[in-house]
């Protein structure tokens, strides 16, 4: 040991400077890893907002696209009936 560190109150000194750096990397680390679940938290919040306005978006074309397909399945009905009506009364 005393090769290493020098006298017993060094060698206390930098025991309890390793711990002391032991703890304060422990909190760091912590600290980062609350800091990444709180990211990854947001991040899958604003992810699912996204996927949702997303999906609203596209229903609402489909059903616009719907409409517009009955409004021509209903125009159609129309022009061939009176296309009937019309050979019925020649």
């Amino acid at each position: 040991m005393k090769i290493c560190y020098g006298d017993k109150s060094k060698f206390i000194k930098s025991a309890l400077i390793r711990a002391v750096q032991g703890i304060e990397r422990n909190e760091n680390d912590n600290r980062l890893i609350c800091e990444m679940n709180t990211q990854r938290t947001v991040i899958q919040e604003t992810m699912t907002d996204e996927a949702d306005r997303d999906i609203n978006a596209i229903k609402l074309i489909v059903r616009d696209e719907m409409e517009k397909i009955k409004g021509l399945q209903i125009s159609q009905g129309k022009q061939t009936a009176s296309k009937m009506t019309e050979s019925v009364a020649e």
